[in-house]
């Protein structure tokens, strides 16, 4: 996301042989146009220096100096790694919102999502050459190329082709809430008391509540032009009797839970629960008419479980399972 107001954009750990005193953490402040040192020792600042209008960082190919993308100035920066002294500008470098080198070090990968573009630069003895300008839907954000450096992946922010195209095909689309507040108990007066993913302590009211829903159809109806169905499943499944009425009143009335055998323990730690383990249990456990979920992606494991998908699917599948569409009800 696109965030120039933000205080702290990006945060990078730098160190090197020298002892731990010069180890420094660089902050991007990205609403003050400047860089933080910080040394992590004592988690204080140890300098601010003005860099342009910063927005992402990464490492040089031989991690000799640090690169800061200043997307609304128009160039990039380059520092040294322990001081955040500037060593040199690169200027002329349109709109960097996020920057890569390919893994052969031979180009650079430039994505202006201001500009709607991806500017492909030849790289050689520390020289940027633009080779090509690709104009590339709305928003080309983040990349990624293969180890080959023969393709460089681009996500585009503000196009939603993948969700239409499942739309398309017949898949139903319930709701999991914008904020993601995990229920706790009912109180008087019609409220329901709830924490936040930050741990913080709040209550609930209807409004609150279906405004929460109405965020995430409103936002999948402009991607889709469609509603999503009558389905919800509460944050960690977590429900009381009060947030079961409130659904259904503002046009959610199944609640989608899922069953034990059904649970893949994609938030499971992977160095104890493995993905082939993982896999190997929902086979053996899963059953006619179980209701699976699955993350395709958690933060806390270093072993994603998306990589179990396809082989699951064909494992049921040879166990004469199939997947059907869960029943909507009426919105």
């Amino acid at each position: 996301m696109r965030a120039l107001g933000l205080a702290l954009a990006l945060l990078l750990f730098v160190a090197s042989a020298a002892p731990a005193s010069t180890e420094r953490v660089i902050v991007l402040n990205s609403g003050d146009d400047d860089i933080t040192l910080i040394d992590p020792a004592t988690y204080q600042p140890v300098k601010r220096l003005p860099v342009g209008k910063p927005h992402h960082l990464m490492a040089a190919p031989d991690d000799s100096y640090l690169i800061v993308a200043n997307a609304m100035s128009n160039d990039m920066v380059f520092l040294d790694r322990m001081t955040g002294e500037v060593i040199r500008r690169v200027p002329r470098i349109s709109d960097p919102y996020q920057i890569g080198f390919s893994p052969d070090h031979r180009w650079f990968v430039v994505n202006s999502l201001r500009l709607d573009r991806v500017d492909i630069y030849s790289h050689r003895a520390g020289d940027f050459d633009l080779v090509t300008r690709m104009p590339l839907g709305r928003a080309p954000s983040h990349l990624a190329f293969t180890a080959d450096s023969q393709t460089v992946f681009v996500t585009l922010q503000d196009t939603a082709s993948y969700w239409t195209a499942r739309v398309a095909e017949g898949h139903v689309f319930g709701n999991h809430t914008w904020s993601h507040h995990y229920a706790r108990r009912d109180l008087e007066g019609d409220r329901v008391a709830a924490v936040g993913v930050d741990g913080r302590s709040l209550e609930l009211t209807r409004g609150s509540f279906c405004a929460e829903l109405k965020r995430v159809d409103d936002a999948f109806q402009r991607m889709t032009g469609i509603r999503l169905a009558g389905l919800w499943r509460a944050p960690g499944g977590r429900v009381t009797q009060q947030t079961i009425r409130w659904a259904a009143s503002c046009g959610y009335p199944v609640h989608v839970g899922w069953d034990e055998a059904g649970f893949l323990g994609d938030d499971l730690p992977s160095d104890a629960h493995p993905n082939a383990a993982l896999l190997r249990r929902a086979l053996e456990r899963v059953a006619p008419g179980d209701v699976l979920m699955m993350h395709l992606g958690v933060w806390q494991r270093r072993e994603p479980l998306a990589a179990i998908l396809r082989p699951l699917i064909q494992g049921l599948k040879a166990k004469k399972l199939c997947f059907a569409v869960l029943p909507a009800g009426v919105r």
